[in-house]
């Protein structure tokens, strides 16, 4: 059912998906075998290709899909991947959608250097492309993946993320190269109308990621992992903030988390009960029914209905 979905997502921008992905695979291609043979397995890392694909469908949306488009796509395809191949590094992932990351196949220092050739190569691309606009807005992405990792970071030793802060992080760590992807198919005139569609879908699509790590029992990730590793996501915020008075017992446990299982189901057990997964899911619906609202205006129906598809199928997910 899922992939039914999914195909009919890309139908409108299949032949130029396809161009994608064939240029994607093209642009990683080295001269050094060992690095060639970590390259070949690339482009199924990131998944589904969902930001080039938002990339074209709005590019659609507007009109024709032109060669700036593809090569727009394509860059950001290389920076989505490079930015989830030092993901897994920091995180000490060693799973990604049920098969080995990349630093569980070569370690962590190899995985870094991956992750630098691929940016590398995707700004050489952009550069004989004459995209410079791409590789502008793939350097500002990257830069707000970093900051929002630090912050991050800081916050999970602090144990002090507000509602603010944490949709400051993942408007920085997610929200924002969606926004990208969107702003890169839309004429200049409309780049920062369809930067906010993207970046509210962005909104929705980690606030659903994050209630799926206390929900989904088969999701090919560990579950209740954000908490072993101090990560204070909006289930566990409205939680607290419906039990004020139990803060300081939770902030306890989750600094005992990443070495004690009890810890990690005591806090699950609080998020699940409080009904702050349902409190989450509202507001993943509010950042959904903004980003709709910003479509209506639009008169290409079939772009219109298939990028409402779109909008729903990563936010509705159930992996």
């Amino acid at each position: 059912m899922k992939e039914d979905i999914y195909n009919q997502i890309i139908e409108p921008i299949k032949e130029e998906l396809a161009q994608v992905k064939a240029d994607f695979m093209e642009v990683l291609k080295t001269d050094h075998p060992q690095m060639q043979v970590v390259m070949d397995k690339m482009y199924n890392y990131g998944g589904k290709q969902m930001r080039p694909i938002l990339t074209l469908l709005v590019a659609k949306l507007f009109g024709e899909i032109s060669k700036e488009h593809l090569s727009s796509a394509v860059i950001m395809e290389i920076t989505h991947n490079a930015s989830l191949v030092h993901d897994d590094i920091i995180d000490e992932a060693y799973i990604r959608r049920q098969e080995p990351t990349l630093n569980t196949l070569i370690g962590s220092k190899g995985a870094v250097l991956v992750g630098d050739f691929m940016l590398s190569a995707g700004i050489s691309y952009g550069v004989k492309n004459k995209n410079y606009r791409a590789i502008e807005v793939s350097a500002e992405t990257f830069s707000k993946l970093v900051a929002g990792e630090i912050q991050q970071m800081y916050h999970s030793v602090t144990l002090d993320t507000t509602e603010e802060i944490y949709m400051e992080i993942i408007r920085q760590k997610t929200a924002f190269l969606l926004g990208a992807a969107a702003k890169l198919g839309a004429p200049v005139d409309y780049s920062k109308r369809m930067f906010k569609f993207g970046e509210l879908l962005g909104f929705a699509y980690q606030i659903q990621d994050d209630i799926l790590d206390y929900t989904a029992e088969d999701s090919g990730k560990l579950r209740f992992n954000d908490i072993r590793e101090r990560k204070i996501t909006l289930p566990l915020i409205y939680a607290i903030n419906q039990s004020p008075e139990r803060k300081d017992e939770m902030m306890n446990l989750l600094e005992k988390a990443a070495n004690c299982e009890k810890s990690v189901a005591e806090i699950a057990q609080f998020v699940l009960d409080s009904g702050a997964v349902e409190m989450a899911l509202a507001r993943c619906q509010r950042e959904l029914d903004l980003a709709m609202e910003l479509l209506k205006d639009f008169g290409n129906i079939e772009i219109k209905n298939t990028l409402t598809l779109y909008a729903q199928y990563i936010t509705k997910r159930l992996y």
